[in-house]
């Protein structure tokens, strides 16, 4: 790879990862958010079930934004995996 296309790509990167860092914050939130949601839902209808959330870490949005250079020219508005939750259920009655 030219030298300068090494350049733009980490350019391209670390701007792409600033403006995560910068939105960051907010996924943090929504994903708190989202997992109030959920375990008031669940304390009805799965009381036992296990519920999880987390906003992508900033390395695995680098990774994944740079793998995906040629798809989204904008990672962090195009991305749609940024935040995500599961409710773990023990028994199939409880899904």
């Amino acid at each position: 790879m030219p030298e300068q296309r090494k350049s733009d790509e980490r350019e391209w990167l670390n701007n792409q990862v600033a403006g995560y860092k910068a939105v960051f914050p907010h996924f943090k939130l929504y994903a708190k958010t989202l997992e109030t949601v959920l375990k008031r839902a669940a304390s009805e209808l799965a009381p036992p079930a296990i519920i999880q959330s987390r906003p992508k870490a900033i390395p695995s949005f680098a990774g994944k934004a740079l793998l995906k250079r040629e798809k989204y020219d904008d990672p962090v508005s195009e991305l749609t995996d940024l935040c995500g939750a599961r409710v773990i259920c023990r028994t199939r009655a409880q899904v």
